[in-house]
């Protein structure tokens, strides 16, 4: 017999098993078993929602819903190109990547953002003389899209955070509507035209920025 072999008695096998061997590999086959009775179930066909059931011997034992974001959100800003002027809607719409167009209202283009100067006196332009196919525009998403309906945007961007909300095309600075308390509100203001703001731009100081 080589050194390194211990004789038949050692060699593994089902007759060689002992009892407590055998009752751990029972156990085994039993959890392997269980789990291979839980099944998950998707429903992904809808691009927008998911669901998911978790069944168990034939039992539902968990059920969720998921609403996948549809890649937009409110407050992102984007460098979109007008792909069409529409007069009758006073309105542009613009390819800023989306799967629909966003619509940009003639009532949310701020001067800044004209392709062309508006009329002498005019002071609320007809989309048509404002906007031009074809040019680019930076826009800001108001509102997400709805069904067939794509997302409302702006130019008029406004940035928030923690303490405050910036408006680059807004020289003014106010207090959050929240903000109820008229002593309170005076207060904030004092903060508000102490802080230094770039120029030509706007604050409106948060419920966060008391005290």
């Amino acid at each position: 017999m080589l050194p390194f072999e211990t004789g038949p008695a050692a060699t593994p096998g089902p007759a060689g098993l002992g009892a407590g061997e055998r009752r751990r590999g029972q156990d085994r086959g039993s959890r392997i078993g269980d789990r291979l009775s839980r099944k998950m179930l998707i429903n992904a066909q809808r691009a927008e929602e998911v669901r998911v059931a978790i069944v168990n011997k034939d039992t539902l034992d968990t059920y969720q819903i998921a609403v996948a974001e549809a890649g937009l959100s409110r407050g992102n800003v984007y460098r979109g190109v007008v792909a069409n002027v529409n007069p009758a809607l006073n309105a542009a719409f613009v390819d800023f990547g989306a799967e629909r167009d966003g619509m940009l209202a003639a009532h949310d283009v701020v001067p800044e953002a004209y392709h062309r100067a508006a009329p002498a006196g005019d002071a609320a332009p007809r989309i048509d003389r404002i906007l031009e196919r074809g040019r680019s525009v930076l826009v800001q998403v108001t509102k997400d899209p709805i069904g067939t309906k794509g997302a409302a945007v702006t130019t008029n961007l406004s940035f928030a955070g923690r303490y405050l909300v910036l408006t680059p095309f807004e020289d003014t600075r106010g207090i959050s509507r929240k903000v109820e308390d008229e002593e309170t509100r005076a207060a904030m203001r004092e903060q508000a035209d102490k802080l230094e703001v770039p120029q030509g731009c706007g604050i409106i100081l948060r419920t966060n920025a008391l005290g």
